[in-house]
């Protein structure tokens, strides 16, 4: 008899940063937490601090094999290194479903997970997970991408329900999986990089960081609200190309001469793409 036959739907998690401390402190409030496991013995203490479960750090438990559901929450070049360890030390094997919640990797990292008997699929929340302590509530209202053979992908988006989320299929293809990846970091990740842009030249033009940011959040918010209503970039894009103004984006460049190279190349190319969305041909700006 596997482990974990007959038991309820515990979980266990592995990587305790700050994804997988708030999915162990949201989903604990529907499902038996059985412990989690971090690479360090501060992010453990941290873990336990936050989620009042067993934490370890250093060799893998065992009570992990008693966990219907394994998370692993690590960094995805470190993935099936993870699964294939937790293989070898029989820590997972038939009975049990281990998950990765990687937006970029396919189900292939886990294979070493299969040869064992665990059956496998990913859980991808397109939420960014800055804060630790705020990690938990940030899956309530996110879209979560699934993956996995049908009784994994079934339990999965009954899981993602339970956390608030709203579940999709994606198909476990690298270059599909890569394609979503880039815009979900695009979306976010993309998003502070842009803002870091337009911080600099307001550092530049001689305002504080202090002052320029939250004018510069709220502007950002306020393009977010028109797209949300809208639902068409087209619609929801202002500005000087919006506006079909090109004496201002040429008055633009010639000021963020005095900024880095790789700035002002962000910049046309910003404006470049934003031409496209128009409709407008970026050759004819001279970019």
């Amino acid at each position: 008899m596997s482990p974990t036959k007959g038991r309820t739907d515990s979980f266990f998690v592995v990587g305790a940063g700050r994804v997988g401390t708030g999915l162990a402190v949201a989903l604990s409030r529907h499902l038996p937490l059985l412990g989690t496991w971090n690479r360090s013995p501060a992010g453990a203490r941290r873990s336990r601090r936050l989620t009042g479960a067993p934490a370890s750090a250093g060799r893998f438990p065992r009570r992990m094999r008693q966990a219907r559901w394994v998370f692993l929450t690590v960094p995805d070049d470190a993935l099936a290194e993870v699964a294939a360890t937790l293989a070898a030390e029989g820590r997972i094997g038939a009975g049990q479903r281990v998950v990765h919640m990687s937006g970029a990797s396919s189900l292939s990292v886990l294979d070493a997970a299969r040869r064992v008997g665990a059956e496998v699929g990913s859980l991808h929340p397109l939420r960014a997970f800055a804060d630790p302590k705020r990690a938990a509530a940030a899956f309530e209202g996110a879209l979560a991408v699934v993956a996995g053979e049908a009784a994994v992908a079934r339990g999965l988006r009954r899981i993602a329900r339970l956390l608030g989320m709203r579940p999709v299929a994606l198909p476990d293809d690298p270059q599909v999986r890569a394609l979503y990846h880039a815009g979900a970091v695009s979306a976010a990740g993309g998003v502070v990089t842009l803002l870091a842009l337009a911080l600099e030249a307001l550092e530049a033009a001689g305002i504080e960081a202090r002052a320029a940011l939250p004018g510069l959040l709220s502007l950002a918010r306020g393009s977010l609200d028109a797209l949300e209503r809208t639902a068409d970039p087209r619609t929801a894009l202002t500005g000087p190309v919006a506006r079909g103004d090109r004496r201002v984006v040429e008055a633009h460049l010639r000021a963020m001469e005095t900024l880095p190279e790789a700035s002002r190349a962000l910049y046309r190319a910003l404006i470049r793409r934003s031409l496209a969305l128009v409709g407008e041909d970026p050759n004819a700006w001279n970019l």
